[in-house]
C-alpha cells in the first residue's frame, strides 16, 4: 500500500491550501474597528485581515479626513476674518 500523500489530507474544496472548506471561511467571525475623533468616524471590517492591518487602513484614511477637515475650518476663518475687516 502506499502512503496518502499530503494533498490528499486537504478538502479538495479548499482553494487557499489550508485545509478548510468555503463554509468554514463564510462562518468566520469578521475583525471590526472603529476609530473616532470629533465629528469624524471611520469604519472597517474584514474577515481577512488582521485588527492590526484595519488599524493601519484606517490611521491612514482619518488622518486624510483630518487634514480635509482642518483645511475647510481654516478656509471658514479666514472668511470670517475677512468680512469682519470689510
Amino acid at each position: 500500500m502506499s502512503e496518502p500523500d499530503a494533498e490528499d489530507d486537504q478538502n479538495p474544496s479548499d482553494d487557499d491550501g489550508s485545509g478548510q472548506d468555503e463554509t468554514t471561511h463564510r462562518h468566520r467571525k469578521a475583525n471590526k474597528l472603529k476609530l473616532s475623533t470629533g465629528h469624524l468616524t471611520v469604519e472597517a471590517e474584514s474577515v481577512n485581515d488582521s485588527v492590526s492591518d484595519l488599524a493601519d487602513v484606517c490611521s491612514k484614511e482619518m488622518e486624510s479626513l483630518m487634514r480635509y477637515y482642518i483645511r475647510g475650518e481654516m478656509e471658514m476663518l479666514e472668511e470670517d476674518d475677512l468680512h469682519s475687516i470689510i
